[in-house]
């Protein structure tokens, strides 16, 4: 299974937010920083990398993502349940990115 096949897969789970109070803006900004995930993966996939070099640049493209979310919602008490559910999704989604390429 190459990336591109469960990009449309991978970003719709990305993006849901089902029992997460979002503003229009918060929705907004959290489906661009995983529109540019998906490219950024979606190019990286494009390059012949050794799995161990693929694997770190997922791991850096994850990181880069995961530090926008936190920016979008701040680090304090009140998004604290927020953060924890999206970063959940993060690294599931992580681990299936990192798979997809074994599965070819």
């Amino acid at each position: 299974m190459e990336l591109k096949r469960s990009t449309k897969n991978h970003y719709s789970d990305l993006n849901n937010t089902e029992g997460i109070k979002l503003t229009p803006q918060q929705q907004k900004d959290y489906e661009s920083s995983n529109t540019k995930l998906a490219g950024d993966l979606l190019n990286m996939d494009k390059s012949k990398k050794s799995k161990e070099d693929r694997d770190k640049e997922v791991d850096r493209l994850f990181d880069k993502r995961d530090n926008d979310i936190d920016t979008l919602f701040g680090k304090d008490s009140k998004y604290d349940e927020t953060r924890k559910s999206l970063k959940k999704t993060s690294n599931k989604m992580r681990r299936k990115v990192k798979l997809a390429k074994l599965v070819m």
